[in-house]
């Protein structure tokens, strides 16, 4: 019988991925952050401003798939390796000229390309370090730091821009994108001495053949409808993250200064919920009830929105609202991986970020377009609704995967 080992090193892996990970949303969302500064400032308008947050997902429909299947063939430190380089090294060329918005812009386009091979490999660096039983638990800390990254972006931006000033800002973003890319390749290896689970194939295929192996995995059932319901939850996170503040304000009448406090809930609940319920998953070894779990208690916090409630309940609802959706996140990303195999972590992560993010490309905008017509949010609110119904019932349809718990792994520190 092949010997495991479960490595302590395995939590400075994450770690550092984890540190990679929150610099990519920091550099997406500091400039959108203090928009009307960065207008006045660099003489640009709303619109381009907003470029420079929209060129991520742009870059993910774009690259993703390639990254995918970089990581699949050559594994975590070269793939993610490429997303920490551009990350550093665009993170630096902004100081060429910080008060150029052609450099600014350059520099996002570079950070956003380096985003995917880095979101990417997030279950990959699970199979490859963490035994099944903590599968759940890696994915979902990989994905808070999505969310710490946001809120650190959008919360600290603001305030360094008012102690230190802009130059000084960009120049301690600009650190922070090196510093992440000499830890990285200091500290993350590609895997460990000795295998922390059972693994019945080559996790990394040959390059020949894996547009094969794309077209495999999306001959998969349950695969299929998972890819349905994690572009229907990202389409629907996105769209109510983009126009939360004017979902608040119009249909709730909470004032600007405490649309903030109810924000920064959505945010925490989802740190937490992508915490709780994913390490649950992982005791009981289950994962469709939590699916369910998280789909149904997102549609219901959504729904809630339809009804006036003051600033107290918003903020309840607010912080179940993200800590249900959200967790749906890191569970979803498991179970792409048990559905489609090891061999194929990257690129079906890859497979559910493109479509997530072109899906959130048509939601957003059609929210816009319905209040517009209409001149209420309760029309794009009812297609959010009706959109998590449908991800709801398709949950219903996938099957639960069959987990094989290594008992045997050492656990080597």
């Amino acid at each position: 019988m092949e010997e495991h080992k479960v490595y302590g090193y395995r939590w400075v892996v994450l770690i550092v991925y984890m540190f990679i990970t929150i610099l990519t949303q920091l550099f997406w969302l500091n400039f959108v952050a203090v928009e009307t500064f960065v207008e006045e400032h660099l003489g640009v308008t709303a619109m381009q401003v907003g470029w420079l947050a929209l060129v991520y997902p742009l870059a993910h429909i774009i690259i993703s798939i390639p990254s995918g299947m970089l990581i699949d063939r050559k594994g975590i430190r070269t793939s993610i390796g490429i997303g920490a380089l551009l990350v550093g090294f665009f993170g630096l060329f902004r100081l060429l000229n910080p008060d150029s918005y052609t450099i600014i812009l350059l520099s996002q386009i570079g950070i956003g390309a380096g985003t995917p091979f880095i979101l990417n490999g997030i279950t990959k660096v699970a199979i490859t370090w963490f035994p099944v039983e903590e599968e759940a638990t890696a994915v979902s800390l990989g994905t808070v730091a999505l969310f710490l990254g946001m809120f650190v972006g959008l919360g600290i931006t603001p305030m360094l821009l008012d102690s230190y000033g802009y130059h000084t800002m960009i120049q301690i973003f600009s650190v922070l994108g090196v510093l992440g890319t000499v830890i990285f390749f200091i500290f993350v290896k590609d895997k460990p001495p000795t295998p922390s689970r059972t693994t019945e194939v080559d996790t990394q295929i040959g390059d020949l053949k894996q547009w094969k192996s794309l077209g495999n995995i999306l001959r998969i059932r349950d695969f299929v409808i998972l890819s349905i319901v994690f572009l229907l939850g990202t389409g629907i996170f996105n769209g109510i993250a983009t126009w939360f503040e004017k979902i608040l304000s119009e249909m709730h009448g909470i004032g600007l200064a405490d649309v903030g406090y109810v924000s920064g809930l959505l945010i925490i609940g989802a740190i937490i919920g992508c915490i709780v319920i994913p390490v649950i998953s992982d005791k009981v070894m289950k994962r469709k009830p939590f699916c369910l779990l998280a789909v149904g208690g997102g549609g219901l916090g959504i729904a809630w929105l339809l009804f006036p409630a003051g600033l107290t309940m918003s903020m309840v609802n607010s912080f179940v609202l993200g800590f249900f959706l959200v967790s749906a996140l890191p569970i979803l990303m498991t179970l792409a991986v048990e559905y489609t195999g090891e061999e194929h972590a990257g690129i079906s992560l890859a497979w559910l970020w493109m479509v997530g993010n072109l899906f959130a490309l048509i939601v957003v905008p059609s929210m816009e377009f319905l209040r517009s017509e209409t001149g209420k949010f309760i029309w794009p609110i009812l297609l959010i609704v009706i959109l998590i119904t449908i991800g709801f019932i398709l949950a219903f349809a996938l099957r639960e995967p069959e987990l094989k718990v290594s008992p045997s792994a050492k656990d080597a520190r």
